[in-house]
């Protein structure tokens, strides 16, 4: 298994000062940084910022959204729902 190797020597050296401290780590939903903030700092818990968790359930409500308006139209969408998407 790979590890995350940090670019910042100084960084590492700073973080292990603190690290059984830390509560919390705020992250975006990268795969990359969630594992590096898994190795550094074991016993906190990771939070997602809500930007991107927003996002994602946003995502998700217009995909059902998308796909039953094609299956309700078997797939001809009507002029005004065309109007209200628009």
């Amino acid at each position: 298994m790979a590890r995350v190797v940090m670019p910042w020597p100084l960084f590492n050296r700073k973080t292990r000062q603190f690290r059984g401290n830390l509560k919390a780590n705020c992250l975006d939903m990268s795969n990359t940084d969630g594992k590096w903030a898994r190795e550094q700092f074991p016993l906190a818990e990771v939070v997602y910022d809500h930007f991107h968790v927003i996002k994602l359930v946003n995502d998700a409500i217009d995909d059902l959204r998308q796909r039953t308006r094609y299956d309700l139209n078997m797939g001809v969408p009507k002029p005004w729902v065309m109007c209200e998407i628009l």
